[in-house]
């Protein structure tokens, strides 16, 4: 067997290859495209609501109604990040992937880095365009808000921002649970289940709490203007990154220590 050359595996060359994986999975561009599909469809949705006259109806944060539709994103969206990692373990294609680049954390950072280089232009160019269109149908109604109105382009922004991050987070949870319906239902129980449990319970210091879970956070992201049972914009990132980053250093210290 030829031995590999010194310096040939790189962090970008690790990059490319987590990057062409990405996209040769089916479910990635069904994911995608149910994600970016729902968000313009809901666009019309929205409006239509407006001209029944059911606009009065909408107690919501017009930003976030304009992007009503990538509330399916933030469901779908972690399922990619989960099967990116899973579905190399179901098909036992880790083994020579880890063979290929025995530096296990940089298959783990090559990952990341992909599936950061993906989902935020698109979701960036989603958010951007999908805005517009909703609020051709919001004009007159109380949800009209333009790009000039503060903290419209930062909630923009932050939309992208937080599928990203919650595409890491769920790309942390494949990794650590190796199994794509164990990662899934612990996904769902994370971002609904338990800030349900926290919202409904008599206890003021959970309902602040659960504020800062993943769903809520996001939603403060892609707010001009946060709810009372949100977190501030500035809290929210901080919150999402940190669930991001603990779910992707737990996962670099279980494929550190455990077989593949």
């Amino acid at each position: 067997m030829t031995p590999l050359v010194k310096g040939y595996i790189t962090r970008r060359r690790v990059v490319r290859s987590e990057w062409s994986k990405l996209w040769s999975l089916r479910s990635s561009w069904y994911t995608i495209a149910a994600s970016v599909g729902s968000a313009y469809v809901f666009a019309g949705v929205v409006g239509a609501a407006v001209n029944f006259g059911n606009a009065e109806k909408i107690q919501m944060d017009p930003v976030l109604v304009s992007m009503a539709g990538l509330n399916f994103a933030q469901l779908l969206i972690p399922v990619m990040g989960i099967m990116m990692m899973t579905s190399e373990y179901t098909t036992g294609t880790i083994r020579p992937t880890f063979t290929a680049v025995p530096h296990r954390l940089w298959v783990l950072w090559g990952k990341v880095a992909a599936l950061m280089l993906t989902v935020l232009p698109i979701f960036l160019v989603v958010a951007f365009t999908v805005f517009p269109l909703s609020q051709l149908f919001l004009q007159g109604s109380h949800l009209e808000v333009s790009f000039s109105a503060p903290g419209t382009k930062r909630a923009l922004i932050g939309a992208g921002v937080s599928l990203t991050l919650l595409a890491i987070l769920g790309l942390g949870l494949g990794a650590l649970l190796r199994s794509t319906p164990a990662a899934i239902g612990q996904y769902i129980v994370v971002l609904t289940v338990i800030p349900q449990a926290m919202s409904i319970l008599p206890y003021a210091w959970l309902r602040t709490a659960s504020g800062y879970m993943p769903m809520k956070a996001s939603e403060s992201l892609m707010s001009a203007k946060p709810g009372t049972d949100h977190a501030s914009p500035r809290d929210a990132l901080i919150a999402l990154s940190v669930w991001a980053a603990v779910s992707v250093i737990a996962a670099g210290v279980s494929l550190t220590r455990r077989d593949a």
